[in-house]
């Protein structure tokens, strides 16, 4: 990728948390980055609401802030197309 590297990252973080929540740790392995850098992405998603803490406090899941922004999008879209590749 080219683009802005805290950006690239925090982008895959979310894909990873798409899939379910998860643990730092197991963010970081998924994604291929050190536990630290994790750490302090998922910190700055949390304060954005793109990401939330379970309330044990040991996962992460994609927060409301992110399903705000999707359903936002999905009125101008086909609700068919958006839909199929997931069925």
């Amino acid at each position: 990728m080219s683009g802005v590297q805290s950006v690239e990252r925090a982008f895959t973080i979310l894909q990873c948390l798409a899939g379910g929540p998860a643990g730092v740790s197991e963010v970081a392995e998924r994604v291929e980055l050190p536990k630290s850098t994790v750490s302090r992405l998922l910190s700055t998603l949390q304060e954005l609401g793109a990401v939330e803490q379970s309330g044990s406090g040991t996962t992460y899941r994609i927060g409301d802030a992110m399903i705000d922004i999707a359903a936002g999008a999905l009125p101008g879209r086909n609700i068919i197309h958006v839909a199929r590749p997931h069925l």
